[in-house]
């Protein structure tokens, strides 16, 4: 989870911070579906980051119209 210092963190460097995390996790989880499904989703993320296309808006930036 992130913490209030991370409010001050780009969305580069929080992207990259989720990255790291997600990294770690994978290392130490077992063999299975649940290890696949946390690789595909760096690989994702990675994937979005590797790419100029827009992320999803984050809540405060929808418009409501």
């Amino acid at each position: 989870m992130l913490d209030k210092a991370d409010e001050v963190l780009s969305a580069d460097e929080k992207e990259a911070k989720i990255i790291a995390a997600m990294e770690e996790v994978a290392a130490l989880m077992p063999p299975g579906p649940a290890k696949k499904f946390v690789e595909e989703m760096m690989l994702k993320r990675t994937e979005n980051t590797d790419s100029n296309s827009p992320r999803i808006p984050q809540r405060n930036n929808i418009d409501n119209n």
